[in-house]
């Protein structure tokens, strides 16, 4: 079995030619390839986001945005975190399925789980999911992890001063099983694109970030109670 590099390049040349069996003739596509999924937790409180209003020149923003790292671990607004993630990954626009960044057919694999380590009153330490068809913060554990675990679970011990983070992870099969495994690397790209997007929304609210590699994926996937296999962890960001 290759290992390592060896396995990477393997797999970089088969999904050259996986592409998915796709009819030319939309109407001939299974339903699941042209249904937007959302995954809700219907049963949990949740916290409602208003929509905030942008001005930023994006010549600025390119120009300054950067990975910080000195956090201090100041407490971060509900408005905040709604810009980050109306502007980073919600719905482009109302009575529409579109979203601001690209998807792989539209596809939209990814979700995101909002970790804020310092609370305030509006919005209390804790653990979140992104609930983008209501722009609204699912509520799946009102209590935020310990110090000691953010430094083990993003490698570096200066992640423990950071006030959130932003975990991303894939259904993978919302993009698969309409792209083969060409779609894992559809789903990669994806996240990179949301990334930058939360980099310069960051920057543009003043709001320092930073992408962390080096997750230990399996403690956050237990975290977050997701299995690891249908749905993991691909991405974190950072922000203070």
């Amino acid at each position: 079995m290759p290992q390592g590099s060896e396995f990477s390049a393997l797999f970089h040349q088969i999904s050259k030619k996986s592409r998915g069996k796709i009819p030319h003739d939309s109407a001939k596509w299974p339903a699941e390839w042209t249904t937007i999924q959302y995954k809700s937790y219907p049963r949990f409180p949740k916290i409602a986001l208003d929509k905030q209003t942008l001005t930023v020149h994006l010549s600025d923003v390119l120009q300054k945005r950067g990975s910080s790292r000195d956090f201090t671990g100041k407490s971060i607004t509900k408005e905040q975190v709604s810009t980050l993630l109306q502007y980073a990954c919600g719905i482009r626009n109302e009575n529409e399925t579109y979203r601001v960044h690209p998807s792989a057919g539209a596809r939209y694999p990814l979700e995101y789980y909002p970790v804020v380590f310092a609370g305030n009153a509006s919005l209390p330490a804790g653990l979140y999911h992104y609930n983008i068809e209501g722009h609204s913060l699912d509520v799946l554990l009102p209590q935020e992890p310990t110090k000691d675990q953010l430094a083990d679970w993003f490698t570096y011990p200066w992640a423990k001063d950071a006030s959130m983070a932003v975990i991303i992870t894939a259904v993978f099969s919302r993009t698969i099983n309409k792209y083969g495994d060409r779609g894992y690397r559809n789903i990669l790209i994806e996240a990179g694109h949301v990334g930058q997007n939360l980099y310069l929304v960051s920057e543009s609210l003043g709001l320092k970030c930073t992408a962390i590699a080096g997750t230990k994926d399996e403690e956050i996937e237990r975290f977050l109670d997701i299995d690891g296999v249908t749905e993991s962890v691909v991405y974190a960001l950072l922000f203070d």
